[in-house]
């Protein structure tokens, strides 16, 4: 049984996901970077406009026990056929334990089955050994590796197909 739920990403998570922007750890291997600290109105206007995107969905992880928001996941570059999924466990307490590939089985379970999404890409920095365990772990497949100019990170590049998820996990039919 899933120690998470997922829930549609609502403003007023930006309450507590404004807190995560300022922990440097949670960023290091991302695209994400800042030389201010970023202030509940700041991650209030941005969430305000992600909200309003059209080629993406927004995922809040929160834990089935308590209802405590912890993390999100979102979709984005939207095809007609594709996404790329991105991950943030924000509390780091939480990490490990298996929750953010409860919660990715079920963002992808969704987007399978109510969008024409065929297939999900994600781009991991290749220092990113959690990231990259968890991606394998999920059934993704390496496609190949890539330079990513404006980081300069080297990235690796996996996709999971509708059929091979379904595949790995026979429970979500």
């Amino acid at each position: 049984m899933s120690t998470v739920y997922i829930r549609p990403t609502v403003i007023e998570d930006a309450k507590v996901s404004y807190k995560w922007r300022n922990i440097p750890r949670l960023w290091k291997y991302t695209a994400f970077k800042t030389d201010k600290e970023i202030t509940y109105e700041v991650e209030k206007a941005w969430l305000e406009k992600k909200l309003e995107q059209n080629n993406e969905f927004r995922f809040s992880i929160c834990l089935v026990e308590n209802d405590q928001y912890i993390g999100y996941m979102f979709i984005n570059n939207i095809t007609e056929d594709e996404g790329e999924i991105h991950t943030v466990i924000g509390e780091m307490a939480y990490w490990g334990g298996g929750r953010a590939k409860d919660a990715a089985k079920l963002v992808l379970d969704s987007m399978f089955k109510n969008t024409s999404v065929k297939q999900i890409i994600t781009k991991v920095n290749v220092k990113n050994l959690g990231a990259i365990k968890l991606t394998l772990d999920m059934g993704f497949e390496k496609t190949h590796e890539e330079f990513h100019q404006e980081t300069g990170f080297d990235l690796v590049v996996f996709r999971m197909t509708k059929e091979s998820f379904y595949e790995q996990f026979p429970d979500f039919k």
